[in-house]
């Protein structure tokens, strides 16, 4: 799952002026809830029987929003070096620092979350995709 994970960042990095994706010309910055569900996409296509989580972190005294992707106690999070007290992403850590920062956590399979978001189910065919050539490269 790791090196699935460090596959997309790179790519991201690498073609992120060229993809039709929400928010990801921006990233790392802002573009953490499309990013996750394709990082959650991608390890469910390639992990089928693992329970795969989309989380929410919202920090209700300044609006602020995150996501990022559990896999039992491993923790996905390709966009957490957009804060400042965070500096590389975390690809499959243990800990993840940025959940201190939120007073709500909210975990949603990747299945359901795939299917009831908006940023994916605008662009599945570009997310399949996306999966195919991470996973075979």
């Amino acid at each position: 799952m790791k090196e699935l994970a460090e596959k997309l960042r790179v790519y991201l990095k690498e073609n992120r002026k060229e993809l039709d994706l929400h928010r990801v010309r921006l990233f790392p910055s802002g573009s953490c809830e499309t990013t996750s569900l394709l990082l959650g996409k991608i390890i469910q296509d390639e992990y089928p029987n693992e329970d795969i989580y989309f989380i929410e972190g919202t920090n209700s005294s300044k609006y602020e929003q995150h996501f990022w992707i559990e896999v039992g106690s491993l923790t996905f999070d390709l966009t957490a070096d957009q804060f400042g007290e965070v500096d590389v992403p975390s690809y499959g850590n243990a800990i993840n620092e940025i959940r201190t920062r939120f007073d709500k956590v909210e975990k949603k399979k990747i299945s359901d979350a795939l299917k009831s978001n908006d940023y994916a189910t605008g662009k599945v065919e570009e997310f399949a995709r996306i999966s195919k050539v991470i996973r075979e490269t």
